[in-house]
């Protein structure tokens, strides 16, 4: 360390900082997940929890549960929900650092990705029509519409068949 100090001070330094940056990024909580997005799963939870919805639609809370565990999925579907959790993350960094700066938050400060994403993950733009309980289970169903969806019997049925044909 002491010869990269005394050989290379310009890159040691930048490295250090580099880290002490990061190191307060995470003691501060900049990559927590709680914002202003606040993402359609954990309202879900908050909502079975508290029992006010699951009254509301029929919804049974122990078949949400054991739904959640053991549900089989497909795997485009959650590939497109990862590679959206990345850029919702990014989005949600974002946030933190436009709060932190003082900044007025504009949606041209996120790229088109993360603004994608933050629809997708509220059920908001083009994914409220895919993502309502009328529509069929597809690909733009984060994890929680998929399983609200799922609730429905019928429609459990007619999933549970389509995904035996794909994987058979």
């Amino acid at each position: 360390m002491e010869q990269w100090e005394k050989y290379e001070p310009s890159s040691f330094w930048l490295c250090t900082i580099g880290l002490w940056f990061t190191i307060k990024s995470f003691s501060f909580g900049a990559l927590s997940p709680v914002s202003e997005f606040p993402c359609q799963s954990q309202a879900v939870v908050v909502q079975l929890r508290a029992g006010s919805s699951s009254d509301k639609v029929g919804m049974d809370s122990d078949l949400h549960r054991r739904l959640e565990r053991h549900f089989p999925d497909w795997e485009d579907r959650m590939a497109y929900e990862e590679k959206q959790a990345k850029c919702y993350k990014s989005a949600l960094i974002k946030k933190k650092e436009i709060i932190r700066l003082r900044m007025i938050d504009d949606s041209s400060l996120y790229s088109e990705k993360e603004l994608d994403s933050i629809n997708y993950f509220k059920g908001k733009g083009s994914y409220a029509k895919y993502q309502d309980p009328s529509a069929a289970p597809n690909i733009f169903d984060t994890r929680q519409s998929f399983l609200l969806k799922m609730h429905d019997t019928n429609a459990r049925e007619k999933f549970l068949k389509s995904f035996r044909r794909r994987n058979n």
